[in-house]
């Protein structure tokens, strides 16, 4: 009988790497390798993907069933090496604002002519998120509430001109989309770029959204996994308004993928439209860096994929990666091939569209029938491909996929999840005439791909374990070994075709 490839003792290399007992005879279950696997590169991920990608790469022919082994392996190596993330974010200088300072602004917006007294006007709460700190105020005989949104980053030692530009056009964008959608976006009444402010900090004044956020419709403790007919019914009256809403989003494309530049104020009569260009990214040491636009979803995604490479060769100085982190490229790179993340249709320009950055419960404001009543958090808000564009499943409805720690106790199972979804994309595919909504119920797969090549997940590795369970050829199939084998020299033709074939027909929409 004719010997097969020579592989690895895989166990013995995770052994190796970890110190485990080498008495331990049991085998890794394929989830145990996704782990261990990710814990072998994590340590060169997770600084990495802080950095944006810097220029635009070249275009790439991917032409062929192994892309990958086409260029000698010294044309795939980086020696690139990147300091300690700095976190420029200072809260506690933002909290030290006094009340009395948010008064001020908010007067100088509402009451030019000063006939409001500022007794009347209160900070009735103080919150924070990640990024930003906001002051929510009200006015004696308004029953509106308006917020003060402040950057965390928004102090003298660290604020710089990029990021006066991004806050900018994201104002602007709020204001465009209102402008030009049903989009029920918060009305902004003021902001400043700047700190030279009553606050001395760049803010934008907002008004509050009534209603509350969904997540106390969506996540009912008593009603989680056997949900009342009442509970079910809220659900999806909130997940068809939430889609109709999100479908309003149809109406603007765009011939770029980036961020939306301004020339003027999109309230202004007549008002020139956004182009779409640059934007600024902090890179780890604090200083931000210029991104590029992309003309194509190729280049767009080619693009994460070189930051992933690099990722991958930081901290080895020849840039040689191991036979299984080769595997790891070689299996993104099928990944990436695949229909829509390759448009089919080159005779027909490409177009792209907005894509909310945060899609999730906390964001979308309701009211108990389940009637969107305003979405809000719209930072970093950029034009996308269309397959993670405005159709894509909100974040609630694909976390089981994005998060390695989902845990069905706390939240819906996968299989009611798998309903809501089909629910959800009906309703997607009904708003948009099956156009962008062909590919809803599969975005799921697109962010996670997308998101893994960013470092976002817990886990980058869980990706790959979950399209291991989600390719039948793979699903017995030992994961470390078959990257190992497919990242060889002179590629693994039989295997490649299979993945070609499957990753193909699992992402087609």
């Amino acid at each position: 009988m004719e010997n097969g490839p020579c592989l690895p003792d895989i166990t013995a290399i995770i052994r190796l790497k970890f110190k485990m007992p080498s008495n331990e005879t049991r085998k890794p279950n394929l989830w145990e390798q996704a782990q261990m696997l990710g814990r072998i590169v994590s340590k060169l991920i997770s600084e990495a993907f802080t950095a944006p990608i810097l220029h635009q790469p070249e275009d790439i022919e991917m032409g062929g069933v192994s892309p990958h082994s086409s260029a000698p392996r010294s044309s795939r190596t980086s020696t690139s090496s990147k300091p300690p993330w700095v976190d420029r974010r200072n809260f506690e200088a933002i909290e030290a604002i006094e009340d009395g300072a948010f008064v001020k602004l908010l007067l100088q917006h509402l009451d030019p002519d000063n006939k409001l007294d500022p007794n009347d006007c209160d900070v009735v709460e103080r919150a924070h998120g990640t990024y930003n700190y906001c002051a929510i105020l009200s006015v004696a005989n308004d029953d509106a509430r308006y917020v003060i949104k402040v950057p965390a980053i928004g102090t003298a030692a660290v604020w710089q001109a990029g990021d006066a530009y991004n806050l900018r056009n994201e104002v602007y964008t709020m204001k465009y989309i209102s402008c030009n959608t049903n989009v029920p976006i918060p009305k902004i009444y003021g902001w400043d770029d700047s700190l030279d402010n009553a606050i001395g900090a760049p803010y934008t004044l907002m008004h509050a959204v009534l209603g509350m956020p969904a997540h106390y419709l969506w996540d009912d403790k008593n009603d989680l996994h056997n949900p009342s007919m009442k509970v079910d019914t809220a659900r999806r009256n909130f997940l068809k308004n939430l889609a109709n809403t999100m479908a309003e989003l149809r109406h603007l494309a765009f011939d770029k993928i980036g961020a939306l530049h301004f020339t003027q104020d999109p309230e202004e009569q007549d008002a020139i439209p956004p182009t779409v260009s640059h934007y600024f990214s902090a890179n780890s040491d604090g200083t931000l860096s210029q991104i590029d636009a992309h003309s194509s979803s190729e280049e767009y995604f080619q693009a994460k994929k070189d930051a992933f490479g690099e990722a991958l060769t930081k901290d080895k100085p020849d840039g040689t990666l191991e036979d299984f982190e080769y595997g790891i490229q070689a299996f993104y790179d099928f990944v990436f091939q695949a229909y829509p993340f390759t448009p089919q249709d080159r005779a027909e320009p490409e177009t792209f569209v907005l894509a909310h950055n945060d899609l999730d419960l906390q964001n979308i404001y309701v009211d108990s029938a389940g009637h969107i009543v305003g979405i809000i958090d719209w930072d970093n808000t950029r034009t996308v491909p269309r397959c993670i564009g405005y159709a894509a499943l909100p974040l609630f409805l694909r976390k089981d996929w994005e998060d390695p720690g989902y845990d069905f106790e706390e939240h819906l199972p996968t299989w009611t999840l798998d309903e809501y979804r089909g629910f959800y994309d009906e309703c997607m595919c009904d708003a948009t005439a099956f156009a962008d909504g062909k590919f809803t119920r599969k975005s799921k797969f697109y962010a996670a791909a997308a998101m893994a090549m960013e470092g976002c997940n817990e886990d980058w590795s869980d990706f790959l374990q979950r399209m291991f369970k989600e390719i039948a050829p793979l699903r017995e199939i030992d994961m470390m070994q078959f990257l190992t084998r497919l990242g060889r020299d002179g590629g693994w033709p039989d295997a490649e075709r299979m993945l070609k074939r499957e990753i193909g027909a699992l992402f087609n929409p």
